[in-house]
């Protein structure tokens, strides 16, 4: 561990205002920041953990779940994954024919700017609706539904259309614990024990249950909305902390 020299760091020169009014000033203003960065952090934790406890409540892979709109009643029916996704493949066939993305477990991103090494003729085209898996981090929760817009990803994605099902409600059921469970059941460790290899047989096999369309779509714009608030409390916080990162430069250059 590298230790400081107090002999040379106690000699070290900094600057302070003349006047203690513009000091105090100074650090109300930076603590008041910081309070205000702390319970935006708060808010933004709560809103996640809202989201997640509606998540296992709504989309319990019940028949009948426990929370539910009102005036439905119907009970949900079972598809199997290979009911609901239709599995296709389209290349690219030049050079950077469309923005290049990437599917993480947060979700999609850009991958522009990123060099790559290598060609990406024969990359995977994808376009909005569209769902992205990967198959050594699946279970990890690497599934998303494509919002990007047309862009190709890398050959080793396995990409769907989805069919029989409303894309928004599915994206949503596909990041619950109960399938992320199911997923590591039809995955086989690799190499790492972060990488395992799913068995893309067994993963059609997994079984979720749907509502009827006007259920789906509610649930969907539920849970749009939820993130969405979440999505604008994240860049709140973002701004907070630049705007602070901002003033510390300009103020004790």
């Amino acid at each position: 561990m590298p230790r400081s020299d107090w002999n040379l760091v106690s000699n070290s020169r900094f600057n302070f205002p003349e006047n203690t009014i513009e000091s105090i000033k100074i650090g109300n203003l930076i603590l008041q920041l910081d309070k205000l960065i702390t319970l935006q952090q708060r808010k933004l934790e709560q809103l996640k953990r809202l989201k997640t406890a509606m998540l296992q409540q709504l989309l319990a892979n019940q028949s009948f779940p426990k929370v539910r709109f009102n005036d439905f009643k119907d009970s949900w029916k079972d598809y199997r994954l290979g009911e609901v996704f239709d599995e296709f493949s389209v290349k690219s066939k030049r050079e950077n024919e469309y923005k290049l993305l990437s599917s993480t477990t947060s979700g999609m991103e850009s991958r522009s700017g990123r060099v790559s090494g290598h060609s990406n003729i024969g990359y995977k085209v994808i376009d909005n609706g569209d769902i992205v898996l990967s198959p050594q981090n699946l279970w990890l929760g690497n599934i998303n539904l494509n919002n990007m817009g047309k862009g190709i990803v890398s050959p080793s994605y396995h990409t769907f259309k989805i069919v029989n099902a409303n894309p928004i409600f599915v994206n949503f059921q596909l990041k619950t614990k109960k399938m992320l469970f199911e997923y590591k059941m039809v995955s086989v460790q690799g190499a790492s024990i972060v990488r395992r290899n799913l068995d893309m047989d067994a993963f059609k096999k997994i079984v979720i249950k749907i509502p009827n369309e006007k259920e789906q779509i509610k649930i969907a714009s539920l849970f749009s909305s939820i993130s969405n608030i979440i999505n604008n409390h994240q860049n709140k916080l973002t701004q907070l902390t630049t705007l602070k990162k901002y003033l510390l430069q300009k103020m004790f250059i």
